[in-house]
């Protein structure tokens, strides 16, 4: 079984991404950046803005990568997931002119 976990949420309030998470990347079809998809990684993870999903950073590089932190419906229950933001300048999926709806 795959190790994720997030430290407690009071750690959140000390400081704007004072968290840390141990999550597994996952891609998201509206930003095709490469990241090293279905990999363990530590993320820094904010204040819940959602009950599905916890703002997050992760470090890739010279470049700071935002996205989420969630459990999805169809993956293992209490795996916790990193998905990059949408890129609506970048998606390849959505119609031009139309822009990025779904994340």
């Amino acid at each position: 079984m795959i190790e994720t976990r997030i430290d407690s949420e009071e750690y959140a309030y000390r400081a704007k991404w004072g968290r840390k998470a141990t999550v597994i990347l996952r891609a998201n079809p509206h930003n095709p950046i490469q990241l090293p998809y279905g990999k363990v990684r530590t993320v820094r993870a904010g204040i819940p803005d959602t009950f599905f999903s916890i703002p997050a950073m992760l470090a890739h590089k010279p470049r700071k990568v935002r996205g989420f932190i969630s459990t999805p419906h169809d993956g293992i229950e209490g795996v916790l997931y990193f998905t990059p933001e949408a890129e609506p300048t970048e998606c390849q999926v959505c119609t031009p002119g139309e822009g990025c709806k779904r994340a």
